[in-house]
């Protein structure tokens, strides 16, 4: 399936398990750039060279999303890194559209 996010960037938060993971698989195998971030730094390397091998670019921070301030720095590393103007966030309880403001 096409939908259109070859070369587009994304960032999922909880990327190295679960939904998490399989959604930054499914955004990948869509040709989507991806940053993705988890506390467990072993599960993120693990993920992101999964995903490299699909031939994407990966960003990968180690952080906690319950943690204001390395969410912001999160934003800020990632739009750096692969040019995120908007993340698509989520973890076990929500997902939503966010940009640290900081980050516009």
């Amino acid at each position: 399936m096409d939908l259109g996010l070859r070369g587009k960037s994304v960032a999922i938060t909880g990327g190295s398990k679960g939904i998490g993971r399989a959604s930054a698989l499914a955004f990948a195998d869509e040709g989507a750039h991806l940053a993705i971030c988890a506390r467990g730094a072993p599960d993120l390397e693990k993920t992101a060279g999964e995903l490299r091998a699909k031939g994407v670019k990966v960003f990968t921070q180690t952080a906690d999303v319950a943690r204001p301030e390395q969410l912001e720095l999160m934003g800020l590393f990632q739009k750096r890194a692969i040019g995120i103007k908007q993340a698509i966030l989520g973890d076990r309880h929500f997902f939503l559209m966010y940009l640290p403001p900081r980050c516009q």
